[in-house]
């Protein structure tokens, strides 16, 4: 599984320092990067979830989790058009 939080932000710069462009955010918390991709999605725009697969949960501080980007996803959306 997953270490949700496991990754520092040196670890994250690491993996973006061959970006060209800066019109990007690091957010490392899942839920509000995915909030944040829809609040600031338009019309035509796609967002892709990446990286927890079909996971049920996440770990964090050695804790179980229950957790779901599907799960989430759905909530999100229900509040946001409701």
């Amino acid at each position: 599984p997953e270490i949700y939080g496991k990754r520092t932000l040196s670890d994250i710069n690491d993996m973006i320092k061959e970006v060209d462009k800066e019109n990007y955010e690091i957010i490392t918390d899942r839920k509000e990067a995915i909030k944040l991709a829809y609040q600031k999605s338009t019309e035509n725009d796609f967002i892709l979830i990446l990286g927890k697969g079909n996971e049920k949960y996440l770990l964090k501080n050695n804790q179980v989790i229950s957790y779901s980007d599907e799960d989430y996803v759905k909530s999100l959306l229900n509040k946001l058009y409701d």
